[in-house]
């Protein structure tokens, strides 16, 4: 009988050694992970794409409600949905001015006010967009105040609605061929555009 029980406690034995050996043989094995604390597991995620604005003018506002632009006056975004494809510039360019001019701020804010419809009467005639993000915008018609703060605003609500585009950088405005500029001195009307607060 005991015999039999040294027997049985041999093989144990035996059975504990091999699964020792086994256990130590994977634990050389084991390829050790280091978690480097320096680098950040945080995932970015992108903002929401901006929607597009159209500008108008809180006359007086001195750039407090907005962006500071001529004669102490700021502009306004308004927030409009687009149909134009964001590939297609020159639909987006249409699509914007479009709003622009047939938009009534009233309706919007008491305080608002629209000189490319209150104070002018243009019409969009041709656009070239080069490939170095200019973009010339290019009216008919004219522009019916005496005011050079108007002309500045004008300009500066064109500027600010269309450069917000992907692909423009600078926009250019002429009105019956003549540069947005040059035309407001061949009015004669013995004033300069104000400085556009940029």
């Amino acid at each position: 009988m005991n015999k039999k029980i040294a027997s049985i406690i041999g093989v144990l034995l035996i059975c504990l050694f091999i699964l020792y050996a086994f256990l130590a043989r994977d634990k050389q094995n084991v390829i050790p992970v280091v978690v480097d604390s320096s680098i950040s597991t945080s995932v970015a995620i992108d903002a929401p794409p901006k929607s597009p604005q159209i500008f108008f003018v809180k006359l007086g506002d001195n750039g407090k409600s907005g962006i500071s632009a001529a004669c102490g006056d700021s502009m306004i975004g308004v927030d409009v949905d687009l149909k134009a494809s964001p590939m297609d510039t020159e639909a987006q360019i249409k699509e914007l001015i479009r709003k622009l001019m047939i938009t009534s701020v009233s309706a919007i804010d008491s305080e608002l006010r629209n000189p490319i419809v209150e104070e002018a009467q243009l019409e969009l005639y041709y656009i070239r967009i080069n490939t170095d993000g200019v973009a010339r915008i290019y009216f008919t018609g004219d522009i019916i105040t005496d005011d050079p703060c108007r002309y500045g605003l004008i300009e500066e609500q064109l500027r600010q609605s269309l450069e917000q585009l992907p692909r423009i950088d600078d926009v250019l405005v002429y009105i019956n061929g003549m540069a947005f500029e040059s035309f407001a001195s061949s009015r004669d009307k013995g004033f300069e555009l104000p400085e556009i607060v940029r």
